[in-house]
Formats: structure tokens, sequence, C-alpha cells
């Protein structure tokens, strides 16, 4: 039975309404893995499908050609993630190639139909609509699959459009997604790279700067912080120590008593830190401007004893606050040619005592207090990366509190 002519009309723009209010919902969407999540579940709710599927064009092992074939990385909704050729066999390879539309009523009835995937996650797959994502350059970086229209035996023409429409807006977002993705890649290489620089100048302290930044990461954990704050954190705590770049390896490296004259050159260190990432601040994404300034106040007591600036009470930030115990801590912790480590309890004793002497936040000496055996895991996994010559390639932000503790510091 045909729908009336205004009830269609309706529907219609209520499609588009919920379009409209899904391409905003899209582009606000940052993380990748969560944005194609988001898209799969919108698609499924404006199509009324039972559930959609979601294929990235992505470069594979280069062929003897010398061109690097493509393949599709699967993301299924409500299954894991598959890897299928990009050909002509399959629905989503025919679409990617061709840039045409697929509507099935019957998918068993198509020969690019592979019932495998059916049985493989349990399920039963009749009408199918698939339509290319384009982005704004006219190319195909991906499928999206609509599957068992709702109330209906297949989809129909209005939900081809409604579809072709959506994934525009979604291949906008996921291009989007990647440019942010791949900056903060680069973001990432670029501090680590800078940390390393540090660590490999001296490999007795070697791994300070990871220690410092991991550790911090705990403590703020363990206040109930999480995502910005903390990531903002591991940065400050990989770059604290960035002006020691400016040492005298002679001064920096000394193994003996340092003159005073020597001590204020490794003071200076905190200064040195600051100008240095003042000078890259730009680089820095919006909102991770506030790291020069923490990273360079980490020597700064609530007393104003500290240094480079002798900020004092509120005039010190949080992060920096955090920054100043984990530092300590690792110092107090760590190996030097003239002393053993001091062990764990002793190290706390120690911090405690600065707390009740107005120099450390005595919150956050408690929070690395509770924090301890995850500190002492972290511990760990440093020392076994130093072990391994620095080689590791840490998946998303394995290394994310870790320092080089320089006792001169």
């Amino acid at each position: 039975m045909n729908r009336h002519p205004r009830a269609s009309t309706d529907i219609s723009l209520q499609k588009l309404e919920a379009l409209r209010e899904v391409s905003l919902v899209l582009t606000s969407e940052r993380d990748l893995n969560r944005l194609l999540e988001l898209i799969m579940e919108k698609a499924t709710e404006i199509l009324r499908a039972d559930r959609s599927t979601l294929y990235l064009v992505e470069e594979g092992q280069p062929s003897a050609d010398g061109k690097g074939r493509r393949l599709f990385s699967r993301v299924i909704q409500g299954a894991q993630q598959i890897r299928l050729p990009l050909n002509e066999k399959s629905i989503a390879g025919f679409v990617a190639l061709t840039g045409r539309v697929i509507n099935l009523e019957d998918a068993y009835s198509d020969p690019r139909f592979n019932p495998s995937f059916d049985e493989r996650f349990r399920y039963r797959t009749r009408s199918v609509l698939a339509v290319p994502m384009r982005n704004p350059k006219g190319e195909i970086i991906g499928v999206m699959q609509a599957l068992n229209k709702k109330e209906a035996p297949r989809f129909d023409r209005e939900d081809e459009e409604i579809f072709l429409a959506f994934s525009t807006y979604a291949a906008i977002a996921v291009e989007n997604a990647r440019y942010l993705q791949l900056q903060k890649r680069t973001f990432e290489t670029l501090i680590q790279g800078q940390a390393v620089a540090i660590d490999a100048r001296d490999h007795i302290t070697a791994g300070h700067t990871w220690r410092v930044a991991a550790y911090a990461v705990e403590i703020g954990k363990a206040l109930g912080w999480e995502g910005e704050r903390l990531e903002i954190l591991r940065y400050a705590g990989l770059l604290h120590d960035q002006g020691k770049l400016g040492v005298p390896d002679e001064i920096l490296l000394k193994a003996g008593k340092l003159t005073s004259d020597e001590y204020r050159l490794i003071q200076s260190h905190a200064e040195k830190t600051k100008r240095i990432l003042d000078a890259v601040r730009p680089l820095f994404p919006r909102n991770l401007r506030k790291v020069p300034e923490i990273a360079a106040a980490h020597h700064e007591k609530l007393d104003g004893s500290g240094y480079p600036e002798g900020l004092k009470g509120e005039e010190i930030s949080m992060e920096a606050r955090i920054l100043a115990v984990a530092d300590v801590f690792d110092a107090l912790t760590a190996r030097r040619p003239y002393r053993e480590p001091a062990g764990d309890e002793e190290a706390l004793r120690y911090l405690q005592e600065d707390a009740l002497a107005g120099k450390l936040d005595p919150r956050m000496v408690e929070a690395l207090t509770d924090a301890l055996p995850q500190i002492v895991q972290c511990r760990e996994r440093v020392q076994e990366q130093i072990r391994g010559r620095w080689t590791w390639a840490p998946p998303g932000m394995e290394m994310e509190s870790v320092v080089s503790p320089m006792d001169h510091g």
C-alpha cells in the first residue's frame, strides 16, 4: 500500500532534519574510533535499519607494480573488525571501485554477498543498502552499508538519497578526524624526540623524564583527574627538563659535589625550559598552551623558596605542584654514582617533611602515596624499556609516566 503523499512528505522532512542534526554531531567528534561508532549508530537510526557497517579504504603492502594495494578495514556494528581485499567480488568492494549504489532486497541472491560473515557473526542479512563515502575531492574513502530495513522488505529510493547525503557528511567528518589524528601523532613524535634527547645526554639518569611524566599522570589519576588534564600533565612532565640542553655537560654530568656557581647554572635549566618552550608555543595545540608554564615551574615551592621565579602559594598551578612532587620522588629513588637510591618509604617520609615545612603541596604528596603501587609499575616498565636500549614503539600513551631523575636539578 502506498503512503499518503502528505505523510510521505512529513517523513522526508523528519529525515532531513535528523540528517542536519546528525551532521552537526559528526563534525564535533574528533576521536576517530568514537566517530566511526557514532556514524554507524546514526546511520542505523536514520534509515531505520537493524544495523550498519562501515569500511575505510587503507593502503596495503606494495604490489609488484610498485603501487600500494588497497584494502578495506571493516567496522561492524555489534561485531569485531575484519579486513577484505578491495575488488569487485564483494558488495563493499564493488561500491568502492565503481562508486555505484547497491540496493538489495535479498542479499543471498547476489553472488557478491559473502554468507560466511553471517555464519561467523550468527546473523541473517536480508536487505542491504551500500553507498560510497566521498571526500570533498570526490575520492572514495570508504563504503557504508545499512542492513535489514525495519518494517519493510527493502530500502527505497528515498533511503538511497538520504544515505548518500549522510555518507558525504560522514566522509568529511572522517577526513577531519584523520587529519587531527595525524597532527596529534606528529606532535607526540616531536615531544618524545625531545624527551629522548634529554635522557640521551647521560645514561646514568636515563629514564628520568619518562618516569616523572608517568608518575605525574598517576598522581593526577589519584586526584580524580582524567582526559585532557592528564594529557597536559604528561606533556609537561616529558618537557620539564628541556632547559638542561643548555647546561654544559661538565656541570650537568658532574659526579661530585657542585660549587655554588655550578649549582646556579643547574638551576637555570628551569628558566631555559620556559624560554625554549615559549619559542615553540605556536606548535602546541590550543588545549596544551599551558604546558610551557607548568613544565618550567616544577622547582617552585609553596613557601616561595623555589625557582626560577620564586612563586608561592596559589601562584603555582596544581599541575606544577604535581610535577614538583613527582620530580623529587624520582630524584630520591634513582641510583647515582655517589649514592644508592632511597627506598620508597624513605622517599615518602622526605616528601611529607617537605609538605609539613610548606614547600610541597600535602595533597599531591598524599595522592602520590595513594598511587604508589601504580608508580612502582611505571618505574619497572621504564627500566625494562631502558634495558631494551630505548627501542620501544609505544602504542598510544604506554610511556605516559617517565622521567630522567637528575639530582643536581
